[in-house]
């Protein structure tokens, strides 16, 4: 049982769609605040009342604050690593001088009096 190309390929999605991005569906609801303050987003400041601007402002200022205190997993992620990386740079920047001649040096010399300083 074989099937022409014609026959198998089916297209399934909506024209210029981006593959992985979901835009509509379940779960994919808006807040009635931010249906509220998207038509005025993006707008001169000039040509909103001042009922409009303060509407807008507190939605940005509040997405902005949720924002920064519940960071994405991404961020963490790359919080994480940002700490790894300084731990590793650290750890090889040590092993580096101790394996210099400058670093054996000071070692072989701090050996030295080390008995001074150990009761």
């Amino acid at each position: 049982m074989t099937m022409s190309p014609e026959e198998f390929i089916k297209h399934h999605g909506v024209k210029g769609m981006h593959w992985g991005i979901r835009t509509k569906g379940p779960g994919r609801t808006t807040s009635s605040d931010y249906k509220k303050t998207a038509p005025h987003r993006g707008k001169k400041a000039s040509s909103l009342t001042n009922k409009q601007l303060k509407l807008v402002n507190e939605r940005i200022n509040l997405e902005q604050s949720y924002n920064r205190m519940n960071p994405s997993t991404v961020k963490k992620g790359h919080a994480l690593a940002k700490g790894l990386m300084a731990g590793a740079v650290t750890a090889a920047s040590l092993y580096n001088l101790a394996n210099s001649p400058a670093g054996k040096a000071l070692i072989s010399s701090g050996s030295k009096y080390a008995h001074k300083f150990i009761k």
